[in-house]
């Protein structure tokens, strides 16, 4: 087994998890592995950890992200439906009370601040982003355990048959297969929320153009 440093060991505080320490520990793992007859079905195992390791580190990245998220988008959706109510009353009542008549026009500019927040939270993507960082989380946690049963299957196969160069292909197979498999489910959900972000901002843009 490889000696890795303490500090690299991420999946003991996964308050960082997207650290990129995480690629130092595979690469030393990966390194010190050894392909001989006698240690490929080891090397094999530990090859799949590293990098079951590796999406672990990225399902922990989307969860921690996903609750600041949802606390940002509930602390502007709040202010923008608290403030926007006040801006809303504000004229009801300056008419109904004559010593009121003089702040009438405050509700206005309460209502255009909540008008603003919401094109915050929009361009910020915090409420797109809530559910972004949930549905990834969800469908990582998915491809994990789907090719965790696929290599369970694999290692009982290890247990009642003789290892072959196939075999052995097999298994690289099922590894290779699995980091793909997320990294392009990461990857597709990068591209669309970029694709979502551009367009709300060229929303907001196109909003505060006409008003203007």
């Amino acid at each position: 087994m490889s000696q890795v440093p303490d500090n690299i060991k991420y999946w003991s505080s996964l308050s960082r998890p997207e650290d990129p320490a995480k690629l130092a520990y595979f690469r030393l793992e990966v390194a010190s592995l050894s392909w001989s007859d006698e240690h490929v079905e080891q090397s094999l195992r530990r090859l799949f950890d590293a990098t079951d390791d590796l999406v672990m580190a990225e399902i922990a990245y989307y969860y921690s992200k996903r609750g600041s998220r949802r606390w940002m988008a509930n602390v502007f959706k709040f202010l923008a439906w608290a403030i926007g109510t006040v801006g809303t009353l504000t004229p009801l009542v300056a008419s109904a009370h004559t010593e009121w008549k003089d702040h009438a026009s405050w509700g206005y500019v309460a209502i255009a601040i909540a008008g603003s927040l919401a094109v915050l939270n929009s361009i910020f993507g915090w409420t797109d982003g809530h559910s972004r960082f949930a549905s990834t989380q969800i469908s990582l946690e998915g491809i994990k355990t789907k090719r965790r049963i696929e290599w369970s299957f694999f290692l009982r196969k290890l247990a009642v048959d003789s290892i072959d160069p196939s075999t052995i292909e097999g298994g690289f197979n099922i590894i290779s297969n699995y980091g793909e498999e997320v990294y392009k489910a990461i990857g597709a959900e990068t591209s669309a929320w970029q694709k979502l972000s551009q367009e709300n901002l060229a929303g907001a843009l196109s909003g505060w153009s006409n008003k203007s």
